[in-house]
């Protein structure tokens, strides 16, 4: 939920709207609006997103977060 929050605060689309969303083009967020918003999710949970992970919709950037958030098994 948080991260619908901050993709529907950038931009003010409505949360409703990012919720059922299939991907970003929808919302008619572009590249710089994604690097932007990745920016913000990074910030808010101290992560850092690799530049090669490919995020096209809310689901991607939850899955991203928890990828990176997770500690890695030695």
């Amino acid at each position: 939920m948080e991260v619908s929050k901050i993709v529907s605060e950038y931009k003010e689309k409505e949360l409703d709207r990012v919720l059922f969303s299939a991907n970003f083009k929808q919302l008619g967020l572009d590249l710089i609006d994604v690097a932007d918003i990745v920016l913000a999710v990074e910030k808010e949970y101290s992560i850092t997103i690799p530049e090669t992970e490919h995020i096209g919709s809310v689901d991607d950037l939850v899955t991203c977060i928890c990828a990176n958030a997770l500690p890695k098994a030695v």
